[in-house]
């Protein structure tokens, strides 16, 4: 199996391969981290899988990750180019994999701030980069996207949307999440079911 460069991360090398008559993306750990959590990369992945998020997983041997490659553009770089709908129902849908993760008590970490970590596979998210994922008694994936939600630096593309998260209200939600853990409540809230 060749492999090509495609992507270079901190704790990770991600490479385009062959496998199988089809193309996959290869992740190997990076020779420059003391980090290697690409077995619990694997693991989660295949998780998840069974719940119908991430790419599928392909193999895990000699210490790299083989998964399905998802051609598509990040989610921000999506929403530029959509209509209010379908952005209200790729959150929506990001919204319900963050609660089957609080369900699932595991945690991605970075939910916050998931530029590289939303892959449209046409006009549906798909959630990648699993490695940091850890199980946590306290999981706290939706109040961290809904911290995403509220971002400033997005108001001007929500805007353009005719969309508002204020943050005011994503806080006040996220609180009230760690709660009651109610994903119903927080759709209604802001419009999204």
């Amino acid at each position: 199996m060749e492999l090509k460069p495609f992507a270079k991360g901190k704790r990770g090398i991600v490479h385009l391969a062959r496998y199988k008559g089809e193309t996959i993306v290869v992740k190997a750990k990076n020779p420059r981290s003391d980090v290697d959590r690409l077995f619990n990369e694997a693991e989660m992945l295949k998780k998840l899988n069974l719940h119908g998020i991430g790419p599928a997983f392909k193999f895990f041997k000699d210490g790299k990750v083989g998964m399905e490659y998802i051609k598509g553009k990040t989610f921000e770089e999506w929403m530029l180019k959509q209509r209010k709908a379908p952005i209200l129902k790729s959150l929506t849908i990001l919204l319900e994999q963050m609660y089957l993760f609080d369900t699932l008590g595991i945690v991605k970490e970075e939910m916050h701030h998931p530029t590289k970590h939303v892959i449209m596979r046409g006009s549906h998210p798909v959630l990648i980069d699993f490695e940091r994922c850890r199980y946590s008694e306290k999981p706290h994936n939706v109040p961290q996207f809904l911290q995403y939600l509220s971002n400033g630096r997005l108001a001007p593309l929500y805007a353009s949307k005719k969309i508002t998260f204020p943050r005011e209200t994503c806080i006040a939600l996220a609180k009230e999440y760690l709660e009651k853990r109610d994903l119903k409540r927080i759709l209604k809230k802001l419009k999204l079911s």
